[in-house]
């Protein structure tokens, strides 16, 4: 696995799940012929009412949950719904994710009109010891450490959600972007890494109302889909 990413698709229209997807494969795995044609095999009836279709909207993309389950699987992947009613995301087995997709409320009025919620990816990379979650979102730049884009606020931000929200806030404090130096430093890394990730999380359902979603190689036991989970 490389050290750090090596694909970066930028934002295009409302094609955010397309670069979700194509990020997390680090390569233009899928297209949009081939979203668009999972959206019009799921409501085949709708074709005379494009802009009226319920899993994509013409020409500009906005493939809701069902298109990417349905993508990932003819790729060898599948979707599972993580449950983030609990901050914590104790739950949440990050040993088995290849990836994550993450569904956010867009910001401002004009963003919600036009389609009201953002697809953007999460994966790892490194090796052994030295892995590290990265942010891939569409919408950067550049990829992101997780652990250097968590801010020193998402500690006070859990610390008042922990008083209002029932289920306490027991992922460990702190965030960690720095270089790891020493063998001790980096035995502990991993577990700062995923430490980070898990608040990044807390800090996206707080804020912009995130839908997690686990992305793995096919096996038993996760939580299904459910279809009405994301727009």
């Amino acid at each position: 696995m490389d050290a750090e990413p090596r694909f970066h698709e930028r934002q295009h229209l409302q094609q955010c799940a397309l670069h979700s997807l194509n990020n997390l494969f680090q390569d233009t795995t899928c297209s949009r012929a081939e979203l668009d044609a999972i959206a019009s095999q799921m409501a085949p009836g709708l074709l005379p009412l494009p802009f009226l279709h319920p899993h994509r909207t013409l020409y500009l993309g906005n493939w809701d949950v069902n298109v990417l389950e349905l993508a990932l699987q003819r790729h060898g992947k599948e979707l599972h719904w993580v449950d983030s009613r609990d901050l914590s995301f104790a739950a949440l087995d990050l040993q088995a994710c290849w990836g994550l997709l993450v569904n956010v409320r867009c910001e401002g009025a004009v963003a919600r009109w036009l389609g009201g919620r953002h697809w953007f990816a999460l994966k790892q990379f490194g090796h052994g010891l030295r892995r590290q979650w990265w942010n891939l979102d569409s919408t950067l730049l550049a990829p992101q450490l997780v652990a250097s884009s968590c801010a020193g606020a998402a500690a006070d931000l859990l610390s008042g959600v922990a008083e209002t929200r029932e289920g306490a806030v027991t992922a460990s404090r702190g965030c960690s972007g720095s270089a790891v130096d020493g063998q001790e430093d980096a035995e502990a890394a991993p577990s700062t890494d995923m430490a980070a990730l898990r608040k990044f999380l807390a800090q996206q359902v707080v804020e912009r109302d995130a839908k997690v979603f686990c992305v793995t190689d096919p096996q038993p036991g996760l939580h299904p889909v459910p279809h009405d989970a994301a727009a």
